[in-house]
């Protein structure tokens, strides 16, 4: 398997080189485990883009679009597909798992001209293989690039979708680094970024003001009630919260720490910030215990997306386990 792998790297960089019109791709199955659902797909594709309204040029491809047969072998369930830039999945690789929410990608004019993307087959069983797959990617005839910039913009908010004013959010590109404060309506937007700018960003927010915003002795009876077993706290947002001391687990100390806070005596929350922010898109592998795998505190972009709604961040505000806080 790696011979074949290093033979197509081998003649990608030979037809380049030459300025031989690059008409075959080759296709590489890499296996993860079970060999269900390994896919059989396509020995390529060129992809060219179109201009789009944003300015530059894009393109959405469908994993499915590279699947010219299904398994052979009996699997759990039905197979879905997912895709996947290459280079996006070794930003985390240790704890990269498909999804098959990620059935299409989009590549624009940002992208390299030849990009290798990966085709997951999972089953209903999460059992998964790929196949890698290399692009060449051709802007189309109508594409006026001259001076294009562009954008990234999300939303911050409470998981009862209370837009955060006010929050810092700090975007990391290379040697670039913009802040911006989000609006009243929760929402930031850092404009006139080009495609040198953008592998990779990094954005991140923060805010620790405001800390007793939303915090009364209720909340220290629910966090008592969670506590004693009479009234667990039923979202991960919620445990987020109820984690003062940020100890990756709930207890006494935090209900001590907590009362402090209300009575005067700290002005702090040892170990923790006053708001805490989560990827809205991140799904926590145990919502009832949202330390298990530490959830992430940034998104990070790899390859620049046109339509950019996945950067919107859920915000925490520490000790409001009963979500009163009142955000702008």
């Amino acid at each position: 398997m790696k011979r074949v792998l290093f033979y197509a790297r081998q003649v990608l960089a030979v037809a380049c080189c030459l300025n031989i019109p690059l008409v075959a791709l080759f296709i590489l199955p890499i296996f993860v485990g079970a060999t269900c659902p390994e896919p059989t797909c396509l020995n390529g594709l060129v992809v060219s883009l179109s201009p789009v309204p944003e300015g530059g040029c894009a393109s959405l491809i469908y994993a499915e679009d590279f699947v010219t047969q299904l398994p052979d072998v009996a699997c759990a369930g039905q197979v879905t597909y997912a895709i996947y830039a290459e280079d996006e999945v070794a930003i985390d690789s240790i704890n990269f798992t498909p999804s098959p929410i990620d059935s299409s990608l989009l590549l624009t004019h940002c992208d390299p001209a030849v990009l290798i993307v990966r085709i997951y087959g999972i089953d209903e069983n999460g059992d998964y293989a790929y196949c890698t797959v290399y692009l060449l990617v051709q802007d189309g005839t109508d594409c006026n690039l001259e001076g294009y910039s562009s954008g990234l913009a999300g939303v911050i908010a409470t998981e009862e979708d209370e837009r955060v004013a006010g929050a810092l959010v700090r975007l990391t590109a290379n040697d670039l680094i913009q802040e911006e404060l989000t609006a009243q309506d929760g929402s930031y937007f850092f404009q006139h970024l080009g495609c040198d700018t953008l592998f990779p960003t990094l954005i991140e927010v923060q805010k620790n003001d405001d800390l007793l915003n939303g915090v009364s002795t209720f909340d220290l009876t629910l966090l008592t009630r969670h506590i004693l077993g009479i009234l667990p706290l039923d979202s991960p947002y919620r445990l987020l919260a109820a984690d003062i001391n940020n100890s990756g687990h709930i207890s006494i100390l935090d209900v001590i720490h907590l009362r402090k806070a209300i009575l005067g005596v700290n002005d702090h929350f040892p170990n923790n910030t006053s708001w805490r922010f989560v990827p809205e898109v991140y799904d926590f592998p145990d919502p009832q215990q949202p330390w298990s795998v530490p959830s992430p505190t940034s998104i990070s972009i790899a390859i620049f997306p046109v339509d950019a709604q996945s950067l919107n961040f859920v915000a925490v505000k520490v000790g409001d386990v009963n979500h009163s806080v009142l955000a702008n």
